[in-house]
């Protein structure tokens, strides 16, 4: 009896205790999720800018030069007001040595604000290249380098010239493709433009000869331009394992068009040939051509990443869109 009494005050102490332990971590949860209130203090770093005090231990934002430790800065600043917000901000080149005999080069950009600066870093650009110049236009930052071969050796000495193109989108340094220029508007982009005529078919168009990309190649270049009379109807097909051959049905620009795509794999590439179909006046155009697209997964990074970037950022309907209102017959 005496010990049965014993064992029941033992279970209510560690009852007890188990449910103080309880009550203890929801309110130190409660007390953690709580906004902090930081003091509006503000620490001047060395280039001069000012950050603030933030999270929840209210410590001070690192500074410009603390954000980017480990990067070495490359070549002189661009500036410009690269995220639309009336204030100027700053990009240059860093480098980053993680061992052996690899130099990575990234763009850096600082963007300014009234409390405290962002420090964004753009994903490796190469390795061992040869900078040429930085320059902010028509909204883009412009990083302008030289590179080797996909297949040369590092060895070699860079003697490919190549440009990367950024923006500030939402508030993160995005890679983009840039627009190859709307011809009707004069754009630099459109100087570099071709006339093409089709001899016997009085057509003729403009085209860009280089298409400002590293990895996805023309193989039937400039498209084979067709017009004729005719309805416009798209039979939408989704593509399957089974069959390459697929049809979408797309709005670009207010423009209506109608997409074949026909894939094939060969030598660890992807070679697909597009139709794009669409109707201007009482006519239908149609664009046919065909890219190469290389398996990116077969690179190491950093061509692997660069080779994924570029494929996302590629704006093909926005290409064959502006090709098509330079569509004229003689």
């Amino acid at each position: 009896m005496f010990f049965s009494k014993h064992k029941k005050i033992i279970f209510i102490i560690i009852l007890f205790l188990l449910l103080l332990g309880v009550a203890y971590f929801v309110f130190h949860q409660a007390q953690n999720n709580q906004p902090i209130a930081c003091t509006m203090e503000a620490k001047i770093c060395p280039d001069g800018s000012s950050v603030g005090r933030s999270g929840p231990k209210c410590e001070f934002t690192a500074c410009p030069s603390e954000a980017l430790s480990g990067y070495t800065k490359f070549g002189n600043d661009v500036s410009g007001d690269f995220n639309n917000d009336g204030l100027t901000d700053a990009a240059y080149l860093v480098t980053k040595q993680p061992g052996g005999s690899g130099t990575f080069y990234y763009l850096a950009v600082v963007l300014k604000n009234q409390s405290e600066d962002q420090i964004l870093v753009s994903e490796v650009i190469g390795d061992r290249i040869a900078p040429q110049t930085t320059e902010f236009k028509d909204g883009m930052i412009i990083v302008n380098y030289a590179d080797r071969k996909a297949d040369e050796p590092f060895s070699v000495k860079p003697s490919i010239g190549l440009s990367k193109y950024y923006k500030i989108i939402d508030g993160q340094l995005r890679p983009v493709v840039p627009p190859l220029g709307d011809v009707n508007q004069g754009s630099d982009w459109s100087q570099t433009w071709a006339t093409y005529y089709l001899a016997g078919q009085n057509i003729q168009f403009k085209y860009p000869k280089d298409l400002q990309v590293e990895y996805i190649t023309p193989q039937d270049w400039p498209p084979q331009i067709t017009i004729k009379t005719g309805q416009f109807i798209c039979n939408v097909q989704d593509g399957t394992a089974s069959l390459p051959t697929r049809t979408l049905k797309k709005i670009y620009n207010n423009n209506t068009y109608c997409i074949e795509a026909m894939s094939e794999g060969a030598a660890g590439s992807v070679y697909t040939t597009y139709t794009y179909t669409t109707q201007k006046d009482d006519k239908l155009i149609s664009a046919k051509f065909t890219l190469r697209f290389p398996q990116c997964l077969n690179y190491d990074d950093p061509k692997k990443t660069e080779c994924q970037n570029e494929r996302e950022a590629f704006d093909l309907d926005g290409l064959i869109d502006r090709m098509v209102k330079t569509v004229k017959t003689q």
